[in-house]
Formats: C-alpha cells, structure tokens, sequence
C-alpha cells in the first residue's frame, strides 16, 4: 500500500514537474519572442530624377585658340539615354525655309514693222538738156498733190523730191494721180506692191528768150 502511494506520489510529481517544465519552456519561448524586435521592412528607395550626364561635343567653327586644339563644350544629355543630335545633323529637325516665289513676267513680242508703200515725185528744170536730173537741177517748194477715190494728200517738193505715203487700202495697180496745179500737170501712176515704191518725173524746160527784143 505504501509502494502504491510512494508511486503515485511520484507519477502526480512527475505530472507536475512535467507541466511545470513545459509551462516555462512556453513563457521562455514566448518571452525570447517578444524580446527579439521585427525586423521592419526595407525602406522603398524614391525614384530621384538623376541629372544627365553631360556630352562634349565641339563648337562650330574649328575654334580660335590659334593652335589646333578645339575645346569640348558639355551639353547635358537628357535622362532615358536619348542622345540629342548636335545642330547641323540629318536627324535634327528643322522648320522649313520659306523660298520666295518668282512671279513670271510676260515677254512682249514686237510687232514687226512693215515699210510703208511710198509714191515719189522727181520735180527738176533740164538746165543742160540732157534729159537727166543732175546735181543743182531740182525745183524746191513746189505745191504738188496725190488723191485717189476719196484719198487725197499733199505736200512741197525739197531739192526736187517730194514723197507719199500710200494707205494700205489702196489696191497695187490702182491708178494715183499725180498734180502740180500750179503747173497744170497731172500725171497718173500705178499704186505700187505692199512696202514698194512708185516714181514719177516731172520735167521742166529752160524757158527761150528772144535775142533781140522788137
């Protein structure tokens, strides 16, 4: 009976000292739980806009330094990687050049001139009576005209010559006449070819003087 107690006294001591054992290996294991702090979390690194590197590029020119040397100019480049092309490169855009406009200019075409169609009376005195005009022989200011249907014209001889101007609207071949009034001659000449010319002559005698007055 006593061996019976003596071990059931030890089993229940056991029980207890069991669970006493396993209750402060839960307060350790929980006290060494709230001792050891969490780690917090890796802080989010801001995107901060970096400044661009800078690109050495050569100013126009060839520079002036007098020896050779050109000195780099730094231009910033801008973020992403996107180089920018210098001036004066095919990939740089440029804003078109307006050309001025060449307004065409009208060519004027002359008018190609036609020779008149001319009527000329020869006025001479035969001086040495041979029949010809010679030098010295023309009879100036002498009233002479030409008319034909409703045409008429008239003029004053210089150094034996005088000249018309015929109209176009008189036919070649029509018949012109020709007068010196103060004469009373006529004459009637064939109105010549488109720009040609027609003459006619009109001769005049030395008057005789008597030798020998009566």
């Amino acid at each position: 009976m006593i061996v019976r107690r003596l071990s059931l006294l030890f089993l229940w001591g056991g029980l207890v000292l069991a669970a006493l054992t396993g209750g402060l290996g839960l307060r350790r294991t929980h006290a060494q739980a709230e001792a050891t702090p969490t780690p917090p979390p890796p802080p989010v690194a801001e995107k901060t806009a970096t400044s661009p590197a800078p690109v050495a590029t050569s100013p126009p020119g060839g520079g002036g330094d007098g020896g050779g040397k050109k000195t780099p100019t730094l231009t910033p480049r801008p973020p992403g990687g996107t180089s920018v092309p210098p001036a004066g490169t095919p990939g740089e855009m440029s804003s078109p050049t307006a050309w001025p406009t060449e307004t065409p200019t009208a060519t004027l075409t002359p008018t190609p001139t036609v020779p008149p169609t001319l009527l000329r009376l020869v006025v001479f005195m035969d001086a040495n009576g041979n029949g010809d005009f010679d030098t010295g022989e023309g009879v100036d200011h002498l009233l002479a005209l030409a008319r034909w249907e409703t045409w008429q014209t008239y003029g004053y001889t210089a150094d034996g010559y005088l000249t018309f101007s015929v109209p176009p609207k008189i036919p070649a071949g029509a018949q012109i006449a020709v007068e010196a009034p103060y004469l009373h001659w006529s004459s009637q000449v064939k109105a010549p070819e488109l720009s040609g010319l027609a003459e006619t002559a009109l001769k005049l005698e030395l008057p005789e003087f008597p030798v020998f007055l009566p």
